[in-house]
């Protein structure tokens, strides 16, 4: 066997080798330039056969700058060494211990993979295709459609949502890979190598075994008053719960079901109830007779319609739900020991205000995050007793004014960022944010992300008690002076455009102040080409507005040329020019009728989406931050372009399933009804692979949240659906 193989610095491996990528990396750097195949297993001892290197070789990181082939087990189960692969990785199988094993690519692991313990860390940036997870309280970061996931250390979802846990092991493994709770992890894998079953014969799915979880709950001796189970694979509700009469809350979140008993009325001691994200569409009258219910989430289950029953629920306390076209119930008032009213929800309106809010005036918090309002009238100031406020979002995208909160004598906090959540919205007026200064009894405001100047937080003088403000994302290039009479314990002001000078003298007149002051300019900008780029895009922004989409392409083909001259780096503009690309040429290839050339186009956006794809980052995306729900919006939009275009050209399963694992990229954010057109592309993949189980329980659940949604209308009338559908409600 030769290996190519180079000790390398520090210097040079975090410039051309990702190797901040790794946690630690204070070892003996040894580097295989190209692609690598391995003779026989690499395992811990490895480095230290290697010649020529100086240093301590029992401490090395070995770094991969291509693909890695192991023709046996790929194992790094002690401190060292760490290894970090910059492509795909292909073995037999492979163990992750106490050392950190990093790999950029996709990982083809023929049996098994297993992580032990949680000193170490494995994480696969790309897809993981094996027959088996294994997973002993190791921190593994990946995603392997279609393998077998196993907790060998507990009951409970911790890296993964499991197939099996460590208390079903003895029950369904055989005894030559597991003595009682204990799996020998050698002999699993010695099992699968000669094709030996590892499973003892007719092993119960977890479904089945949840079932009987439930039925020994009924039977011991004394019946538990907690019962969690969320994300269980449940077929229907389990009616083993009504059996359970001293229980005091029960969550299903996240437990597709299609309708909760009028027997949940039994539960006469339920305090807590959480039926969120269950894709229901009605409750039973019964709740209503739940006398100590005090908690009650609904929240996610679009379609839900509350029924009037629920007036009875004299002594709840909170309510979480997300109205359908935010239209509430005039009965809601009658809940008159109601404090907390949660009706967080997604929407792309704006509704007019349920006046049946300011009737509830025992409230003292109020959640109305991401919905939109045409107003928010000033008979809200009735809830005297209100203690904090949530307008994150939307709320106040279509606001002339808000309400006199100087009325308020108890509100605390006030949440108010200056998002839209959604692009068809316009952006809050700023004369809006003056309105939060007046509270009497302020102490903690967030109105962060309204861009705004310092003559638009003019007047938070007046709030005269304010001890956290988060003021972060608003492009300011100073403070308004009164802010420094303010007894301030937190002060959130990062991505602004403060200055040296003017950070110094913050950081001042707030010595004891919890500052952040992170992502602020170290200088103005001064760099002309950067400046020119942006002129040039905003340009292409226009053109593309009014459609004249073939000046607009010139345009952004042009900021790439002057990217790509190497004048300036600008990686942000750079993925950004190539998304705006990548969409005029879908426009032009899948939505304009009469193109000519629309295969050519639909070819160039494919294109455009992979290199994208390559552009933006495979982990950390930052969610909270506007650049991260940009690299979200690429993702799903590039991942969904390129793997449609595979799918159409498509002439073997190989192909099918590279399309698949593109797809699969962008399901972690494609959660939402707006971009559902992912989870469409993913379903047609699978039917093609004739994966029909996995697809039509995906086609199950988007029309539980969204029962209209166009694209499977199709399959939703198809004979195999209904089929599929008939014998999953019957549990079979």
């Amino acid at each position: 066997m030769i290996l190519t193989y180079r000790q390398v610095t520090e210097e040079e491996a975090l410039e051309h080798y990702k190797l901040d990528t790794l946690q630690n990396w204070e070892q003996t750097l040894i580097l295989f330039e190209g692609d690598t195949t391995i003779q026989g297993d690499l395992e811990g001892g490895f480095a230290e056969s290697l010649e020529g290197i100086e240093g301590d070789k029992s401490r090395a990181v070995l770094i991969f700058a291509g693909n890695l082939t192991v023709q046996g087990k790929l194992s790094s189960m002690d401190y060292w060494p760490n290894i970090l692969v910059l492509g795909d990785v292909y073995a037999d199988a492979l163990f992750s211990g106490d050392s950190e094993i990093y790999i950029t690519g996709d990982a083809h692991i023929k049996h098994l993979v297993y992580g032990n313990y949680n000193d170490g860390m494995l994480t696969i940036d790309g897809t993981t295709h094996t027959r088996y997870v294994i997973c002993s309280d190791h921190s593994m970061e990946m995603t392997a459609p279609g393998a077998v996931f196993i907790n060998a250390y507990s009951d409970y979802d911790d890296f993964f949502d499991y197939d099996y846990y460590a208390s079903d092991l003895e029950h369904v493994l055989t005894n030559k890979v597991c003595r009682g709770e204990d799996i020998d992890v050698d002999a699993f894998l010695e099992s699968l190598k000669k094709k030996r079953p590892v499973f003892r014969k007719g092993v119960k799915p977890a479904r089945q075994l949840i079932q009987e979880r439930l039925d020994a709950l009924v039977k011991q001796g004394k019946p538990p008053e907690h019962l969690d189970l969320a994300e269980e694979k449940l077929p229907r509700f389990p009616m083993q719960v009504l059996k359970l009469p001293s229980l005091r809350s029960l969550s299903l979140k996240k437990v597709s079901l299609s309708e909760i008993p009028e027997e949940i009325e039994q539960l006469q001691d339920l305090e807590e109830l959480d039926l969120s994200g269950c894709g229901l569409e009605q409750l039973p009258e019964s709740l209503g007779k739940l006398p100590s219910l005090r908690v009650l989430k609904l929240v996610d289950n679009p379609n839900l319609t509350l029924p009037e029953g629920l007036k009875h629920l004299k002594h709840l306390k909170y309510l979480s739900y997300s109205p359908k076209e935010f239209q509430l119930p005039a009965w809601l008032d009658q809940l008159t020991e109601l404090e907390e009213l949660d009706l967080s929800s997604w929407g792309n309106e704006a509704f007019d205000f349920p006046e049946v809010i300011t009737q509830m005036t025992s409230l003292k918090r109020l959640s109305l995050q991401r919905i939109a309002f045409h107003e928010i009238p000033d008979s809200l100031t009735q809830l005297t007793s209100l203690e904090e406020i949530k307008l994150d979002g939307g709320p106040l995208c279509f606001l002339k004014k808000l309400p006199d909160f100087s009325k308020m004598p108890n509100l605390r906090v006030i949440h108010a960022d200056g998002l839209r959540t959604n692009s068809t919205r316009p952006n809050p007026d700023k004369a809006l944010i003056k309105s939060f200064f007046t509270a009497p009894a302020l102490e903690e405001l967030y109105i962060d992300r309204h861009h705004g100047s310092s003559e638009d937080f003019a007047g938070i003088g007046q709030a005269k008690h304010l001890k956290s403000l988060d003021l972060s994302f608003n492009d300011l290039t100073s403070l308004p002076e009164e802010i420094y009479t303010l007894p301030l314990e937190s002060l959130n002001l990062q991505y602004n455009k403060l200055d040296k000078q003017e950070r110094r003298k913050i950081t001042e007149h707030f010595p004891k102040t919890k500052l952040n002051l992170r992502n602020n300019p170290n200088g103005p900008e001064t760099n002309e080409d950067i400046k020119h780029i942006n002129q040039q895009i905003a340009a292409g922004n226009k053109q593309s507005n009014r459609q004249d989409y073939a000046q607009a392409i010139d345009t952004y083909e042009k900021v790439l040329q002057i990217l790509q001259s190497g004048a300036v780096s600008s990686a942000y503009n750079e993925l950004y020019a190539r998304y705006r690309l990548m969409w005029l040429y879908s426009q032009l290839g899948y939505q304009w009728s009469g193109i000519t050339d629309a295969e050519l186009y639909k070819r160039l956006c494919a294109e455009e989406g992979r290199r994208c794809l390559a552009l933006v980052p495979t982990h950390n995306i930052w969610h909270f931050t506007d650049e991260g729900a940009f690299h979200e919006e690429v993702v799903r939009f590039a991942s969904n372009a390129v793997a449609w275009y595979k799918y159409e050209q498509a002439k073997d399963q190989a192909a099918l399933e590279q399309a698949l694992s593109t797809i699969e990229r962008a399901l972690p954010f494609a959660k939402e009804a707006a971009f559902f057109y992912v989870q469409d592309t993913y379903v047609r993949i699978l039917l093609a692979l004739d994966r029909q189980d996995e697809a039509y329980q995906c086609v199950y659940k988007i029309l539980a949240q969204e029962p209209k949604f166009k694209d499977f209308q199709d399959i939703k009338k198809s004979s195999p659906y209904k089929s599929w559908l008939r014998k999953r409600n019957k549990g079979k």
